[in-house]
């Protein structure tokens, strides 16, 4: 009797992860489709794979590659983007 509740549980456990995993690949499929996902580095109609990092002392951003490396991010004239620092962290 125990051990039929006991595998009654973990079939049940099972299912429950199977079903909550495939409604998290639904929703990011679905946010993926209609760009959602999407970040001002990318392209009208495709991904820059590159993510936007932020150094939170100088406000300067960088692009990280999918491997890893970093490059700032720059205007057209040539300066680096950085943003203002905000008020709070210059209480320092």
């Amino acid at each position: 009797m125990f051990k039929t509740d006991l595998m009654n549980d973990f079939v049940t456990l099972a299912s429950i992860v199977f079903v909550v995993s495939i409604i998290i690949t639904i929703i990011f499929n679905i946010l993926f489709v209609f760009g959602l996902t999407k970040d001002n580095s990318d392209g009208p109609k495709e991904r820059s794979n590159m993510i936007i990092r932020v150094d939170h002392l100088t406000g300067c951003e960088y692009f990280e590659s999918s491997k890893g490396s970093l490059t700032p991010r720059l205007y057209p004239d040539g300066s680096q983007v950085c943003r203002k620092q905000r008020d709070e962290d210059n209480d320092d």
